[in-house]
């Protein structure tokens, strides 16, 4: 399936607040309170938070694509990464164990050392800075929302490209639960609990508990035995929910996770000719690396959400904390089977984020929300070896960053069909860097490079206006014009030479959409179109040292949206959708170009790209899945297929790597039995055809590198509910 082809003072901004309104009549009733509950729809309705308050997802103006937890595990949706396969436009590829999502082609190929991506994640409604922090298990979900394009007006800086919102359920206050044991092939054991009760007159707690250990690799390491590709994973997650009186509600939460794995799965690519070593000739999912891979993850976090209904406004205050480390030991820098060079990394990353939110009551022709957001942060890079023959390098460095904003949208409705959304937020940021390290020169002296500092300060507006009519209770029409931007940063391998500093990216982004809903809400179908204005572009570049983030120039995108759900017949249910992506860089003449020597490897200099596609964009892609619901008499079961394609898409701006067109097949089947349900078994595979893909690929001096997807599992879950 692989290819090669030819400071510290810091000042709220002013949050202009300008016209915005419900989209319909209906919602213009709800009280404040209610306007920030996803609550179950009883009507087929979806219901998001795409705006920060609940409305009906048919009704507001964005490209949004929401999967409900059943829906995750119909599919196989299991973790942040297998979100993609369901939602069009969307590539999230994992690389070094940081989670990197693009969104019509917006994101960035390394994001860690205090860099992150233009594609927020946020978990019920607190934002994760590190990229490494964004890998987890889906437990516990009620839903994954994707809403694409610039989100910086609600929801700030790094949300270039779009955002991935995460909700997990909330505690009852009647007991419940439920349990699951699981068995699959490649040795795989795992099991998930889920406890919910009350403890006390307006006091509810849960705990969820998900672990997962695939004792067996996809593959081995055949240069020491090791197998690759497997891992073990814990999470543990609960709330606790105050009712504190008629007009006041508590959430404390709190979360812990590990993973321990053999990853990544780098090699070199089956055409790739090393600069030194014999070619890579083994199965597809085999590495031959001098070292084993060795990735180890632990983060967690705690928040508190607090909600007081004054009346005519409603007041939501976020206040979270998280911290993660990342150990990735054992890269294999050469890709190969003699010790040229490897590496060693530690990344730990804090975070401190405090948001206030005030909302309207929903009532009347305008809506109106203001808040402001807090972020102070600190990625450390520590215990980072580069490790050669000759000589070993050291980095160390610290990223600081602190950043406060506000913001303020509004929407006016205008008589009973049409709105208008306005909205702007101001964001000022100040990044502090500092980086020194030791050179090891075997035979020689050691060398102690001393710190060296910078400072990046940012001061910028985003801003969304917006325009929807109702044409009918069932067909909404929409158009935006927003503005999204991220922040810029420094590389945090270069210690030697001055302190690179990366710039921001914009973005403006132009779009028109419909949603429509038809005979007699059977089918839903929404789609968009849009044209992108992107500048100072940040993309990656390979190096023996290590990756550098560096400014690319101008690049546009446009492309077309569809999301579809039609439910065939009672039983018959059947949701896709499709992404048509083009992309292109403007003049580019200073672009990371590599070529294969004739000797071997790879020769890196600078060379025009101009007109090249983006990485990571695929010309288009396609999801589709079918649910049958079929009693059998002695159980009810429920039948699932899914399906994905990808067009393919180049590795980076060169456009000579390039991953071919591939195809993913998950499926399952659901059995449920006894009294009221009780019990189920469910059969599933996921890739159950094998298929052999890249996440991504560096092109680096030593020669082509590929790290590759998982493969095939399938296996059995039985769980009980009560």
């Amino acid at each position: 399936m692989l290819k090669v082809r030819s400071h510290h003072h810091l000042m709220l901004g002013a949050a202009a607040i300008a016209v915005a309104a419900v989209s319909t009549p209906a919602m213009a009733n709800e009280t404040a309170e209610s306007a920030l509950q996803v609550e179950p729809s009883t009507d087929g309705d979806i219901v998001v938070t795409a705006q920060r308050r609940a409305e009906n997802m048919q009704k507001v103006p964005i490209a949004i694509t929401a999967i409900t937890g059943e829906a995750l595990v119909a599919n196989g949706i299991s973790t942040t990464t297998d979100v993609a396969i369901m939602t069009p436009g969307l590539q999230i590829p994992q690389v070094v164990g940081a989670v990197n999502p693009r969104i019509r082609g917006i994101g960035a190929a390394s994001a860690q050392g205090g860099n992150e991506t233009p594609v927020s994640i946020y978990v019920d409604d607190v934002y994760y800075a590190s990229s490494s922090s964004a890998t987890f298990s889906l437990n516990n979900i009620e839903q994954v929302t994707v809403l694409k394009g610039p989100q910086g007006t609600l929801f700030g800086r790094n949300a270039t490209g779009g955002l991935i919102q995460v909700k997990t359920r909330d505690p009852s206050t009647e007991f419940s639960g439920k349990a699951a044991v699981t068995y699959g092939n490649l040795n795989t054991i795992g099991g998930d609990l889920y406890l919910t009760g009350g403890l006390a007159e307006g006091v509810a707690a849960d705990i969820a508990v998900y672990y997962q250990n695939q004792q067996d690799g996809f593959g081995i390491n055949t240069t020491t035995g090791t197998e690759v590709g497997n891992s073990e994973d814990l999470a543990i997650r609960s709330k606790l929910k105050v009712d504190a009186g008629e007009d006041t509600t508590l959430i404390l939460a709190g979360d812990y996770s590990t993973v321990d794995a053999h990853v990544p799965s780098r090699r070199l690519t089956y055409e790739a000719v090393p600069s030194a070593g014999p070619r890579f000739t083994g199965r597809p999912f085999d590495v031959f690396s001098t070292t084993d891979p060795i990735f180890k993850s632990k983060q967690g976090g705690a928040s508190l959400t607090a909600t007081h209904d004054f009346g005519a406004v409603l007041l939501k205050s976020i206040t979270a904390w998280r911290r993660s480390t990342t150990i990735i030991n054992g890269i294999d820098l050469d890709v190969g089977p003699l010790p040229l060079a490897f590496g060693d990394q530690k990344f730990i990353d804090r975070q401190f984020t405090q948001e206030v939110q005030l909302f309207s009551d929903g009532g009347g022709a305008l809506t109106w929300s203001l808040g402001a957001f807090y972020l102070k942060s600190r990625a450390r890079v520590t215990d980072f070896t580069l490790k050669f023959p000759a000589f070993t390098r050291l980095p160390r460095s610290v990223h600081a960053v602190e950043s406060l904003s506000g913001f303020g949208q509004a929407t006016l409705r205008l008589g009973e069909a049409t709105s208008v959304t306005a909205g702007i937020r101001y964001s000022h940021e100040i990044r502090d860097f500092a980086i020194s390290g030791t050179v090891i020169n075997v035979g020689g002296p050691t060398v102690d490079f001393p710190e060296k500092t910078d400072r990046q300060e940012t001061n910028e507006p985003t801003w969304r206006l917006a325009i929807d009519h109702n044409f009918s209770n069932n067909l909404m029409v929409y158009a935006s014009y927003n503005r999204g931007f991220k922040t810029g940063g420094f590389n945090h391998t270069q210690f030697i030479t001055a302190i690179e500093q990366v710039l921001p990216e914009k973005l403006d982004a132009y779009e028109v959409g419909f949603k429509s809903q038809m005979f007699d809400r059977a089918l839903r179908l929404n789609a968009s179109a849009y044209y992108y204005d992107y500048r100072d572009i940040q993309l990656t570049a390979f190096s023996a040292f290590g990756q550098r983030i560096v400014n690319g120039p101008k690049a546009k995108i446009y492309g077309l949206d569809f999301d579809i759900e039609a439910q065939l017949s009672d039983r018959l249910t059947l949701t896709g959708g499709a992404a048509i992506i083009r992309s292109e860089f403007g003049t580019f003449t200073n672009a990371t170009i590599t070529t294969p020597s004739p000797t071997g490897g790879n020769i890196i200099g600078p060379g025009d790209a101009t007109g090249n596609e983006l990485p990571n964009a695929p010309d288009w892609t396609v999801n589709a899945a079918l649910t049958y619901d079929l009693p059998l008499g002695f159980a009810n079961s429920r039948w699932n297929i899914n399906y994905f394609h990808s067009d393919g898409w180049f590795g980076s701006e060169d456009n000579r790597l390039f991953q071919r067109p591939y195809d993913i097949l998950n499926a399952s089947v659901n059995f449920t039995f006894g009294d009221q349900d009780r019990f189920n078994l469910r059969l599933w595979g996921k890739n159950i055809t094998n298929t052999v893909y890249a996440a991504q690929f560096s092109a680096q001096p030593f020669g082509d590198a590929v790290h590759i997807s998982p493969g095939r599992t399938f296996g059995a879950t039985i769980g009980v509910e009560f």
